[in-house]
């Protein structure tokens, strides 16, 4: 499955997503974290668990060990894998927390690539055009 390191799945196609990566990337400087962009071939051979499907509503994180989190949870376990910032972790067990922060996570997700179109006017790779359908206009 992995090599002993953290496995972070991401959506390559999504402009936030990528940047977020990015993030990651510069925070890990041990290399602990492994990202695997969700439309590599092999993807759900590699990871069992995981379903490409999946992938499109939210981020998966695989420990070592083999658990999978996904979504809000994926960012909890991200987080405390940085012990300089592990601490923001124990928000998530405050009474509501993981609650909150998993409808603010699907609010996110669901609408990434409409800010990736219009707020953040980044969409050069058509990711957007595949999974943001502007509202209809009426006379249309």
């Amino acid at each position: 499955m992995n090599d002993g390191r953290y496995v972070l799945i991401y959506d390559g196609l999504c402009q936030i997503c990528c940047r977020q990566r990015d993030n990651i990337k510069a925070w890990d400087r041990r290399n602990l974290i492994e990202p695997v962009d969700m439309h590599v071939v092999g993807l759900e051979e590699r990871f069992p668990g995981v379903r490409r499907e999946d992938c499109y509503e939210a981020m998966h994180f695989i420990t070592p060990e083999g658990e999978i989190h996904r979504a809000a949870a994926a960012v909890r376990e991200v987080i405390r894998v940085f012990p300089w910032v592990g601490w923001v972790a124990l928000f998530f067990h405050l009474p509501g927390a993981m609650w909150m922060a998993g409808k603010g996570y699907a609010w996110v997700a669901a609408n990434r690539y409409r800010w990736n179109k219009t707020e953040l006017n980044s969409c050069e790779n058509g990711a957007c055009e595949l999974h943001f359908k502007p509202p209809h206009i009426k006379g249309q």
